[in-house]
Parts: structure tokens; sequence; C-alpha cells
């Protein structure tokens, strides 16, 4: 199947997502390539190529070919050219391209044999790993999906072309709106990437395409992103322009209101827009008062992110960020579509299937959970993306949605596909709605600090047979494993009382509840919560410094900051009765008589144990003594020492007598 002119920049086909250029007059390879005008320079290239002697010159134009390709979406032709500029040497990049591109037309092994030979060539293991990693889940998660036949995907056929069919919202099965450039649109033709035109919105109504003409929106611009509101009495949609007097195009999106008689008003741009920044695939929230949609407006970032921008009755309020739980990253999101509860949108981060995958999230406790690749079938190693699910009436379809890739096997370049999660074993009539079900775990793992084979190097490592005790909604003792792991399966809203015990280590207890805990993990149908104890062992005769506390000059009283560490270590002392004696002791820096020092450290060790007899703990448990200037941490010469030595030699710390 030939592959369609049709991306207006990296990875994205059809939109015209970063700059594009218009018909202009090219003399040679690298202008057209500098111009984006990447199919043109392919024209040109091609012959330099061949003719080209020095082995540098051959590699440098191989790498244009290959990139030249990538961006107009023949990742094939992309792949060998990265290849060839590899072996003219041109170094680590056209390797790390071939791997990238090698993935995304699902040649994962290949992928992952480069990814290690990047990762050896550049002795930089830990960097490669998550893309050697990635490889391997995509390829997983492929053989995966052949086994399940209860999820099904299927070319829209009767209504895709040879060119490029978008989607733009979905009313119902039977209903929706998408884009085109298929050969009756209106838009001018598209010299510098397709050679063909503009796209333009289209209409599915009752299984029959027709041009959209409820709103006068397609011209000879760049036309997509179609979206009303559940009333029908808002609609935005994105279009593409040139500026004034500049052959660079940049997508803007505009609104539109119908009024109390009935009149659309003249599409209006968001009022935040600016010169030469996309906005563009804009999502309207049922009730017409929200906007999702993507932008490059943050020039300092690399690639596009997902804003938002709610209706206040007058005007458009300024784009927030979704800055949460991972949706944005370095890479480019895009796409944004909700349904319910759930955000879906399309992404090109690494650990995906290749291209544009499409992700899922939804809010737990006001907080966006880290995005769900949804897998194959959906996702391909090729680009998906503008995921729509609706209500289907089958009666064998648990799931439903609409959503357009650019996967081998289709009618042209962009189709149009659908996906269903049909019910397994004899077909039931369907009378109510089935949700995915959601389950809530918690996963606890104990830790202790090491030293890391002699090297002074303290690192964390898993601290195993801890026992763990559970009390609230939940009674159970549990131990950890040799990973210092338990796991509590459906774990509520409500708070749970932890209990942590081993001996030779400090006990500890802990309220732990979703809200305190950060943000989870999503893993298929499982919302996975994590906590991590770290446990400290019990060595007598030993100093434990408390960090952060201060004292004012010359005097001893418990600062109000030092409270919360006092508070702690009482805390600490009540749940470890079995510790009979603790000595409080605290040190001064080398500045001032040695008999002032004492006398000083003595009154501020004091003043620490009446703030823990204040806080419950018992007078006989507690002693106090103040060192003075005798045991510095740092041994500098006093004059000399640097306003830190003298800091980290002014401490208050606690050991335990028995």
């Amino acid at each position: 199947m030939d592959r369609e002119f049709h991306r207006c920049i990296v990875l994205l086909l059809l939109i015209l997502f970063a700059s594009c250029t218009t018909t202009e007059k090219i003399a040679d390879g690298r202008t057209a390539y500098e111009r984006k005008r990447y199919a043109q320079a392919i024209q040109y290239f091609l012959p330099e190529y061949e003719s080209a002697r020095q082995n540098l010159v051959k590699a440098e134009l191989a790498y244009l070919l290959g990139d030249s390709y990538d961006h107009i979406g023949y990742y094939r032709d992309a792949k060998k050219w990265f290849y060839k500029a590899y072996n003219h040497e041109f170094g680590l990049q056209a390797l790390l391209r071939y791997a990238d591109v090698s993935k995304k037309v699902g040649d994962y092994r290949e992928a992952e044999a480069a990814y290690t030979l990047l990762a050896d060539q550049s002795n930089d293991h830990s960097r490669f790993q998550k893309y050697i990693m990635g490889a391997i889940n995509a390829r997983d998660w492929e053989e995966d999906a052949q086994n399940q036949t209860h999820l099904k995907v299927e070319n829209l056929s009767q209504i895709n072309t040879a060119q490029s069919e978008v989607l733009n919202q979905v009313f119902d099965e039977q209903n929706f709106l998408f884009s085109s450039d298929r050969d009756d649109s209106e838009g001018r033709n598209y010299y510098a990437w397709t050679g063909r035109k503009f796209f333009d919105i289209y209409e599915l109504l009752n299984g029959t395409i027709h041009s959209f003409d409820d709103l006068p929106v397609n011209t000879e611009l760049h036309e997509s992103d179609a979206i009303f509101d559940e009333d029908k009495s808002v609609f935005a949609f994105t279009r593409c322009a040139s500026l004034e007097d500049e052959y660079d195009v940049y997508c803007k999106i505009y609104v539109t209101r119908q009024n109390e008689e009935g009149v659309w008003t003249e599409p209006e741009v968001l009022p935040f827009t600016q010169a030469e920044v996309n906005f563009m695939h804009p999502f309207l929230t049922p009730d017409g008062n929200r906007i999702y949609f993507a932008s490059d407006i943050d020039k300092n970032a690399k690639g596009f992110d997902l804003f938002y921008t709610d209706w206040d009755g007058e005007e458009w309020s300024e784009p927030e960020i979704l800055n949460q739980s991972q949706i944005n990253t370095e890479y480019d999101e895009l796409f944004p579509t909700v349904y319910k509860d759930t955000l879906y949108f399309s992404s090109d981060r690494p650990g995906g299937m290749g291209g544009l995958d499409i992700y899922k999230t939804w809010k737990v406790n006001d907080q966006y959970v880290i995005p769900q690749n949804v897998l194959p079938p959906i996702n391909s190693s090729y680009d998906d993306f503008k995921f729509l699910p609706f209500d289907s009436r089958r009666a064998n379809v648990i799931r439903s949605a609409y959503f357009t890739s650019n996967r081998p096997g289709g009618a042209g370049g962009d189709d149009l596909y659908v996906f269903r999660h049909e019910r397994e074993g004899p077909d039931i009539p369907v009378d109510i709605e089935e949700e995915e079900e959601y389950v809530s775990i918690l996963e606890i793992r104990t830790v202790t600090r090491k030293d890391f084979s002699g090297s002074g190097e303290i690192v964390r490592f898993p601290l195993e047979d801890v026992e763990v005790r559970m009390e609230g909604t939940l009674d159970t003792l549990m131990q950890t494993n040799m990973n210092g792991e338990v796991r509590i399966d459906n774990f509520s809203s409500q708070p749970l009382s932890v209990s942590f015990m081993k001996e030779g280590y400090f006990s500890y207890k802990e309220n732990i509840s979703k809200s305190k805990l950060r943000t989870p993990d999503t893993v298929g149908q499982q919302i996975i919560y994590r906590y991590s104890r770290l446990m400290d062992p019990i060595i007598k005769d030993v100093e434990i410094v408390l960090e952060n506390i201060y004292y004012d000059y010359d005097r001893w009283n418990i600062r109000p900051d030092a409270r919360p560490i006092l508070d702690s270590l009482a805390t600490l002392l009540q749940d470890n009765p079995h510790i009979v004696k603790i000595e409080m002791t605290s040190h001064t820096d080398c500045r001032g008589t040695e008999e002032y020092n004492i006398d000083l450290s003595q009154k501020r060790a004091e003043s620490a144990v009446q703030y823990l007899i204040g806080a419950g703990i018992a007078e006989e448990r507690l002693s106090a003594r103040g060192y003075g200037k005798s045991q510095p941490v740092i041994d500098c010469i006093c004059e000399e020492c640097s306003e830190e030595e003298h800091q980290a030699n002014r401490r208050t710390a606690f050991k335990i007598i028995e």
C-alpha cells in the first residue's frame, strides 16, 4: 500500500501540527529539507546520494533521506536509509533512529538488538535499558493480543479512501464527524507535503457520508477536529493557515456559538492564541464549558503538551497545563478525548508500541492516575490516535470505540477503525451498561540502610520477615517476603493503622490512607498504591543525630521549627516501650570557652528532655548530657572552619543506653 505524503510534522500524520510550507520554487534538497518539504527533498537527495563519492557525504545524505522518509510516514524506507547512514559511519544517532523506526514498523527484535548495541557502544546501559525493555514488552503485548480473540479491530473500509480519514466526534454507532483530504474536499492543493488537498470536515449520517454543511466552516484551508457540545449550541474546530507574508502554516482553534435566534456566530479564535504557536485537537466537554487541546506553546519544552481552558460565561480562561501524574512528558501528547470519567490521549513516549500510542487515565482522590497504555489490538507499532468510545447496541459487545490509525493493511494514509470487546461465551441481551471494574491494591515495602559492599555508600536494601499488622477496616497480620513486600487487596479509602515490628529494629506505627499516598500506578484493572517503610536497626551507645534542630544564639529554648522533629522522636519512643533508657545529647561548635559551651549544651539537652516529658515520655526513660565542643564530627582548625563545618558540629542527638 502506498503511504501518502501526509505529515506536517514528525509523527503526526495529517494534522499539520508544526509549521508546514506552502508552494515555493526550490532548487536543491537541503533548501527543501530546511523548509520541511520532505517529499520534495527526497527527490533531490536520492540522485545526490548516488553521485556522492566521499563516505562522509554519503553518510549525511543517507541520514537526511531517513529523516525525510520518517517525517512523511514511509517508515520502512526510513529504516533502510538510517541503516545505510550508520554503515557509512554517520554515528550512533543514525543507529538510534534505526532502532526507533524498527520499533515503529513492529520489528521489535531488530529494535531490541539495535538498542542493546547502542548501550554497549555508548557505555550508557542505564539510559537504554528502558528502550530495550520497551521493545521486549511491545513484542510480548503483540503476541498476547493474538490470543485475545474477543478483542476485535476492524477497518471501516466502506468509509476509508486512498487518502486520509481522521475521526473528529462520535454521536453513536451510525453517526459521527471525520475529516479527510479525499478528492472532493474544498481545500486547495498542498504541494509541499502530499500533492493533495487540505482536510475538510465530513459527517456520517445513518451510515451515509455527507459533506459537513451544518455550519459554513469548510474553506480552502485545513479544517479538522470538529466537535459539538451535547446541546449542539457550541462548536469548536481546528483551522490551519499561513501567516501573512510568510510560508509557515500554523493551526488555531476556533469556537462558534448559536445565539438566541438560532443563528451561529462568526467563528472566533481562542483569545490566548499566539503567533507562531500551534493550538489544535480541541475536545469540547458535553456541557460546552471546557476545551481540552494540544499545543506547543512552551517553546522551551520538547514537542506538544495537553492543556485545557474553561468558559466562565463570558470568555475562555487562560490555558492550564495538565501537569499531573506524567500526563505530559518531554515527548508529544496529542488528541485528547474524554469519555465519562476517563481521559484518553496519544503519545510517542518511550515504553509504547512504537509510534503514537493511545493512553488512558482517570482521577482517584481528585488526582489523575499514571496513564495506562491501552495495548494491542488498539495500539500498533504505527500511529494510533483519536480514541472515542461509544455505546454499542450489539448484544455481544461489552465495549466499543472508533479511532484512527495508519497501520498497514488499510485503504490509504490514515484510516478509521472500530474496536469491539466482544462478550466471551453465548450471546445474551445487554440491558444495562457494563463498566470496567477496578481493584485498589496497597503494596507495602520495608527497607533498611546498609553500607554497600564496604564502600561507604549507604543504600537501601529490602528487609524481610518484618511483621506487618493491620488494624481498622482490615485486621490481619502479615510477614514481608524476601523482597520486603506485603500486598493488601481491596484497599479501601478508609485509613488503615499499620504496625511494623522486627527484632533488633525500631518498631513503627503509621496511619496509611489513599489521600496521603502518591499517585497510584495502573496495571490492567488494578490501581496499585505503594508505601515504603524505612526501618533502622537499634544500636546501643551510638549517637543518632536529629536533623534540623536549631537554637537561637546563646539560647536553649526549643524553637517552633524543632518541635516536629522532637514530636517524631516522642512517637518513636511510644512505639518502642522496650527501649528503657535514652540519653539526649547536645554539642556546640568550637567557638567560645569550654566552660561556656558545656553549660550551654547541657541546657539545650535538658530542654529537649523536658519537651519529651511534656509529650508523654516517662522521665525515668530520659537523661540529658551536654558535651560542649569536645566531640566534633568535623575536626577542623577553629579559625579556619567554614560555617557549614560549624553547623555540622552544632547538633542535637540521642543514643540508646538500655
